[in-house]
């Protein structure tokens, strides 16, 4: 029977990258065939996310700080 290689690479092992605005993602999975990314960003304190669009679901979480879209800010 014919099986795939398996890879391992624990998550302290990959590298995060610099995003350009002092903010950091690190790739932690990538499945194209199911359109599947796993990632994580460290942002900096008052990190607003800018307005953009995702094909699929996205599931997220804050550890600590907090975050927000800059969309809904709210007022004029």
């Amino acid at each position: 029977m014919n099986m795939p290689l398996a890879v391992h690479i624990g998550n302290h092992d990959l590298p995060f990258v610099d995003i350009g605005d002092g903010s950091q993602l690190k790739v932690l999975q990538v499945k194209p065939d199911e359109g599947i990314w796993v990632i994580e960003n460290i942002f900096h304190a008052g990190y607003e996310v800018e307005t953009h669009r995702h094909t699929g679901p996205v599931y997220g979480f804050t550890t600590s700080g907090a975050w927000k879209y800059k969309e809904y800010r709210g007022g004029p």
